[in-house]
């Protein structure tokens, strides 16, 4: 009886850790404007300074570094149902696109296929 019982235990718990806690949806391109337009998102990522970014209706983007004083402006887009942003010294000027997912109140960028450690608050 033991036997069975540590059994099932064990499918259980490699169940539950197998399967994820919350859905993740990935967000379409009227989604992430829907998500943005007008607003200020704190970004966050482990081992790294939070970003404050506030995006425009007109496309314009405004980013801080709290405690640091560094900040820079840019302009944001949507291609498809990618975000695109290009900052003017940040990242060396260079575009970037992200596909978007949102778990709960937080919004996730990934690239290539992978979590690229950033998340906001929405």
């Amino acid at each position: 009886m033991q036997a069975k019982s540590l059994g099932f235990l064990a499918v259980i718990t490699v169940f539950l850790i197998a399967s994820p806690t919350k859905a993740e949806e990935t967000l379409s391109g009227s989604q992430i404007k829907d998500t943005i337009v007008g607003k200020t998102l704190k970004w966050k990522k482990r081992g790294s300074d939070p970003v404050q970014i506030e995006y425009k209706a007109d496309g314009k983007l405004n980013g801080f570094v709290p405690g640091h004083g560094r900040s820079d402006e840019g302009k944001w887009w949507v291609e498809g149902d990618n975000f695109c942003r290009q900052w003017s010294r940040w990242r060396n000027g260079k575009k970037s696109c992200t596909v978007w997912t949102r778990e709960g109140n937080k919004v996730k960028a990934h690239k290539e296929g992978k979590f690229t450690g950033w998340s906001a608050g929405i």
